[in-house]
């Protein structure tokens, strides 16, 4: 690892693992980090060039998602063993190449990979704090999620500043809110205190200028 972020040495193999026999490893987690980061800089540089550049324009709500994207794109472009769900809404998000998962990758499908994969989702941070990060889901099935935590640098470009993991989320985990019969509204499902928890101790990469909690919760999260 380069100075530029810490690991947490804490994990196990079963802490990373996202199908069986398959885990991330950590080189490969930072150079997606870094290339990422540095695709991101390139697009926005050039985007700048522009008087009303589409990327210079896009929402919130949307841009976090964009960070979550290109990351796990290009950790699957690395790993070699990953492939993102081809239907838009099928789960989760990224399916392990394997025999199993051949009838989701060739014939794209909204039903549930069960076996292994893992959803991303993106949580922007606006003071580079390690305890904001959570994440959300459409139901409260989601088991293992991979949260792309982010910032904007001081030159207002989006940075990557931190990933978390987390394999072990049951129910317990989400407060699911339900739709209305005949309401357009999906349903949503909000990580709890429990989740979050989770998901802070499952921490892979930070980036060294992250903000930390206080000494004695920083144990508990092996910071």
């Amino acid at each position: 690892m380069t100075k530029m972020y810490k690991i947490n040495k804490n994990l196990t193999a079963d802490d990373l693992t996202y199908y069986d026999g398959m885990r991330f490893d950590f080189k490969q987690l930072e150079d997606a980090v870094i290339e990422a980061n540095k695709d991101i800089r390139e697009q926005y540089n050039d985007a700048r060039k522009y008087k009303a550049s589409l990327l210079m324009n896009i929402p919130m709500k949307n841009l976090s998602g964009a960070v979550g994207e290109v990351f796990g794109q290009i950790l699957a472009n690395i790993t070699g063993t990953l492939k993102k769900n081809p239907h838009e809404s099928g789960a989760p998000d990224f399916l392990p190449i394997t025999e199993s998962s051949k009838p989701w990758i060739q014939s794209p499908t909204r039903n549930y990979f069960t076996e292994g994969g893992f959803d991303t989702k993106a949580s922007f941070s606006h003071n580079r704090e390690f305890s904001k990060v959570s994440a959300s889901s459409h139901h409260d099935q989601t088991t293992t999620v991979l949260v792309v935590q982010w910032s904007f640098s001081v030159d207002e470009i989006p940075e990557i500043i931190g990933i978390f993991y987390t394999n072990k989320l049951t129910r317990d985990d989400w407060k699911l809110s339900v739709g209305r019969p005949g309401s357009k509204t999906t349903n949503a499902a909000a990580m709890t205190a429990s989740g979050k928890d989770k998901l802070r101790k499952g921490w892979i990469i930070l980036r060294d200028d992250i903000k930390l909690p206080q000494n004695k919760i920083r144990k508990q999260y092996g910071l």
